[in-house]
């Protein structure tokens, strides 16, 4: 089962998010809604794939994203405003637009478990 993190710090959206991922048959780390707490979480678990709120209560997701990258592991930015340059710097991640629906994150899904194939858990 493919562990996916998600940091949103909107309680309604990560929970519709856990929500569908659960639908999909993912394990979901998280919802956190701290940069501190998603990098955690990489630290001590293995993710196979991540949803990232670009702009979290203590402050934007890049490091997140630079931890992910650093493990190979792809993301997908979620976003309900402007992206402020960050897909120059993260030009593979996709970009998923608020509101999104079901569809939306399993394509995302179906598109990141296919860069990375899940990894055997024991």
């Amino acid at each position: 089962m493919p562990r996916i993190l998600v940091l949103d710090d909107n309680l309604l959206i990560s929970a519709l998010l856990e929500e569908w991922l659960l639908e999909l048959g993912c394990e979901v780390a998280g919802p956190v809604p701290l940069v501190k707490e998603a990098l955690r979480l990489i630290e001590k678990t293995s993710i196979d794939a991540a949803f990232l709120d670009l702009s979290v209560g203590d402050g934007d997701c890049t490091p997140v994203a630079v931890a992910l990258e650093k493990q190979r592991v792809p993301f997908t930015f979620a976003t309900g405003g402007g992206m402020d340059g960050i897909e120059s710097r993260f030009p593979t991640a996709a970009v998923m637009n608020k509101p999104y629906d079901f569809q939306d994150v399993k394509s995302a899904v179906d598109r990141m478990l296919s860069v990375q194939p899940a990894r055997e858990r024991t």
